[in-house]
Formats: structure tokens, sequence, C-alpha cells
């Protein structure tokens, strides 16, 4: 039987002058909003919308022909993770410290499977005492109610909780870290895994580099000026979290690089919504470790990519709208209202290396977002590789058939883990972690 967790709380410590800075620079025009602000008003309708646990994905969430279903991993995948996760914390936090997991989710039923098959995975192999010093937190990204922990949770064993009543990005637009509602703080070091249902869901902002005022621009959105229709326009003035946003994304050689190509009119997204995530996270988890799971769109090849770069072939990267939804987004100087082609969330493709480049920026602190070292991309595949039971591998790979149990291995998981090894070194799925 499962242990509700208790909610870790200390008083709210002012923080006005960085709140004024973001109540000061979200709103810039009554009449207007920024692009990011526009995709995450209309994102909050769908993306956190209930689901009977047993139901599979919303349709037009299937559609996305980019989002891999990780459950088709399982249970390679989960068991890698378990055994990444305890050996981090083995030579990290151990003894003096517990293991503690939070997953940020926006697909409950998915954030639910993959705490009970990790938990039960640890709950196999590890000795008793340990175990009971594993806690692991669910943790919604937005508001989502009417959530029967107890139910969602039963026969899930260990220390687990489902943090309900609270969300990272409240209701209220103008993000106030003092807000009431999240007055949790933990102090110990807290390993966060976001899956595939996170980084694309969060919103964006649109901007471009105006080649004769040499000035960054960022996109803003007049709201129902025309029926259906939504105007948009650029700006020179940009708000506290865009221009915090592109001065750690872009030194004067992506400058360079961008008018050089004068790709898509020099328009490119970036993930403002990520660094306000990160900041969120400071606050209430300040040590905290990321393990990011998401399509990249093309495999990871940290090795290439250096070489491009030591050769001065850059690449500036940017974000994508994913298929279907593109098509809506620009229709020359007006967005379409997206409930026009149907009820979905806008989806974003996430550029790993401007997520990587984020991560390792070397704040005030001297630290990177509070890592110590710098963050890893690799493949799904290598991950797997790497993780896995080479116990269990060797004899699922070397043995000419699977005919019976080896070492005592159910002949069913060989066959599925061998299988699974083959799929996953084709995935597109790449895992940053710290």
């Amino acid at each position: 039987m499962n242990k509700i967790l208790p909610l870790l709380q200390r008083p709210r410590i002012a923080r006005s002058s960085l709140t004024f800075k973001l109540q000061s620079s979200r709103w810039k025009h009554s009449d207007a909003i920024p692009f990011r602000d526009f995709i995450e008003q209309h994102n909050r309708k769908y993306v956190m919308k209930r689901q009977n646990f047993f139901s599979g994905r919303k349709q037009t969430y299937r559609s996305n022909p980019l989002h891999e279903n990780l459950i088709d991993y399982d249970p390679i995948l989960t068991q890698c993770i378990a055994r990444w996760l305890w050996l981090n914390y083995k030579i990290t936090d151990y003894p003096y410290h517990d293991l503690n997991i939070l997953n940020i989710f926006t697909d409950l039923p998915q954030a639910i499977y993959f705490m009970r098959r990790i938990m039960q995975y640890f709950q196999n192999i590890l000795p008793s005492e340990s175990f009971e010093r594993i806690n692991y937190y669910l943790f919604p990204l937005y508001q989502c109610d009417n959530i029967n922990e107890r139910y969602l949770l039963d026969e899930i064993p260990g220390n687990v909780r489902i943090m309900k009543d609270m969300t990272l990005f409240p209701m209220n637009r103008n993000i106030d870290f003092n807000d009431k509602t999240n007055n949790i703080y933990i102090n110990d070091p807290m390993q966060i895994l976001m899956f595939n249902d996170i980084l694309g869901n969060l919103s964006h902002d649109l901007v471009k580099y105006h080649d004769v005022t040499q000035q960054w621009e960022q996109c803003y959105i007049l709201e129902e000026t025309i029926k259906n229709m939504n105007e948009r326009y650029f700006d020179s003035e940009l708000d506290y979290w865009c221009d915090n946003t592109i001065r750690q994304l872009f030194d004067e050689d992506s400058i360079d690089q961008i008018q050089k190509t004068k790709n898509l009119r020099n328009e490119v997204f970036i993930p403002t919504q990520f660094i306000q995530l990160l900041e969120q996270l400071k606050l209430y988890v300040p040590d905290f470790r990321l393990f990011i799971i998401d399509s990249a769109g093309e495999k990871a090849d940290t090795v290439y990519s250096r070489l491009k770069h030591f050769l001065g072939c850059r690449n500036i990267g940017s974000s994508k709208i994913i298929e279907p939804y593109e098509h809506w987004w620009v229709h020359n100087q007006s967005i379409d209202t997206p409930t026009k082609s149907g009820n979905f969330n806008i989806t974003f493709q996430p550029d790993f290396d401007h997520l990587e480049k984020i991560l390792t920026n070397v704040n005030e602190n001297d630290t990177r977002y509070g890592f110590l070292q710098p963050c890893e991309i690799e493949t799904l595949g290598d991950f797997c590789d790497k993780w896995v039971d080479h116990k269990v591998k060797e004899t699922a790979t070397t043995a000419a058939t699977i005919s019976q149990d080896k070492n005592g291995i159910p002949t069913e998981f060989l066959e599925k883990l061998k299988l699974q090894l083959d799929f996953a070194s084709k995935s597109s799925l790449n895992i940053l972690h710290s």
C-alpha cells in the first residue's frame, strides 16, 4: 500500500523586485499580447484536459506523427530510467538525502503509468530500507482539477503523491512568484522528470532580427481585431522574458548567421516558457537536476554538431510548430483563430541545441541553473543500450534463437527486450539530462 507524502512548506520569501519585472513587462499593450501568451491561453483549454485512465490518448494528440508513444518502450525505458536515477542518487546524494523524484506532467495517465512501473521496479530490486528512501511526486504543469488521488495511486508501492492543488503556471496572467497557491519549498535535492508531454506544450515567442535597425523584434498579437482573426505585428520593444531568452540563446555570431541564411524571413521560435519553468523550479526546488525526453526531429549527434561548430558551420536553430498545426499560425499579417481548425493544443518540436545552451549558460551564481556539470544529450537508443541490465541484454542479444528461459528470465521478456532495443536505436527521441 502506498504512502501519501506530506507537503513540504515554508513561509514565502518576498521577491517583490522580480514580481514587478514580470508584471510590468508581460503586458506591453492593453489590447495586444506576446505571441507566446496567445499560444499559452489557447493551450490551457486542451493540454490538461482530463481523460479516463483506461482510455487512449485524444485522437488529435495521436495525429502528431513525431509524438512517439513512450509506453511502447516499456519495460526497457522505465527500467533504464530507474537504474539511471538510482546510480546518480548513490553518487551525488546518498546517504545524506532521500531520492526525491518530481514528474511534471500534462498527460496524467502516462505519468501514473510511469510512476507505477518505476516504483514497482525499485521495489523488486532494492532492499526495503533503500526503497523507503524514495519519494515520487507528480506535479501538473497547469491546474488539473478533479483528481482522485487515492484511487489513482492505489496499489502503487512506496511514498507517492500527486500535488493536485498546485501548478507551476497559475491562471493569473501576471505570474506572481509570491502566489500563496504554490506555497511549497523543497530544500532537498530533487530529480525533475519531463517526458514527451511537456516540451512540446511549452509556449514559444516568435522573434526576428531586423536587418536595417539591427535589433531583435518580438511578435505581438492584437486579439479579435477582425472576426475570427488576430492581427500580428513585430515590435523592437521586447518584454522581460523575451529579452531574457534572446540574450541566453544568441550572440553576435548567431546574428551574422541569421543575416547570411535569410531563413524564414529571419523569424525563429524561442522557448521562452521553458526559461519561465526553470525560474519557477529555482524558487520552489532550488537544488534540482533534469531528465527530459522528447522528439527533436533528428537524432542527437553531439560529436558531429561540435565538429560543424568548430568549422564555422553554425545553425541558429529554431523550434517548429508541428504539423498539421503550422498552416493556421500565419496568414499574411494575420493569425487564424485556432478553434476554427478544431479543438487541439498547439504543439512545438523543441530544438535541443537551444535547450542545452540555456541549461549550460552560467548565471550570476556561477552555476548552470544549479548544475555544476554541463548537460548531456543522447539518443534514446544510446541511453537504453547504456543503462539496460547488461546481464539481461547479453542473454537476449547473443542467443541465436530465444526458445526457452535464460537464467530464469521469462522468454516473452527476452523477446520483447531484443525488439525494443532495436526499436529504440531507430527512434527520433532524444534525452537531455544533467
